[in-house]
């Protein structure tokens, strides 16, 4: 994960990140801290609170599915790594060789999107950087 989303959104390294699917325009899915959450007092705390095994961050590649969302968590380690579970990257329509463009979504939750429009627009910029 990029530096400065991390920095942002208080991301901490070490710690449990809560993910949930990107919309169907753009794939990929977003990545909020608890921290956030409780800050901005988000409704998606609400959703999560819903099920215990979830917001409680107990077992490794747990999925909670919702009509819209698919929600899971994951570890960022010390390197700014995230790795995911295989069942959950299927759940969140993600391989190993994906690309990902981060990019902020919201007060609580950065995005790294698959697909779409704005993926499209940021493959022809020389500015970006590229993490692998």
């Amino acid at each position: 994960m990029p530096d400065e989303p991390l920095e942002e959104y208080g991301i901490q390294r070490c710690s449990k990140l809560f993910i949930m699917s990107g919309s169907g325009t753009s794939g990929g899915f977003s990545v909020m801290s608890r921290g956030m959450l409780e800050v901005h007092k988000s409704y998606l705390l609400d959703v999560l609170k819903k099920d215990p095994v979830l917001f409680n961050q107990t077992e490794e590649g747990y999925i909670y599915r919702t009509k819209q969302r698919i929600f899971s968590w994951v570890y960022l380690d010390e390197r700014n790594v995230i790795s995911f579970p295989e069942n959950v990257m299927e759940a969140m329509g993600i391989s190993i060789q994906d690309e990902l463009l981060s990019i902020r979504s919201s007060n609580v939750a950065f995005v790294n999107i698959l697909q779409g429009p704005i993926v499209d627009r940021a493959r022809k910029s020389t500015e970006l950087k590229h993490y692998s």
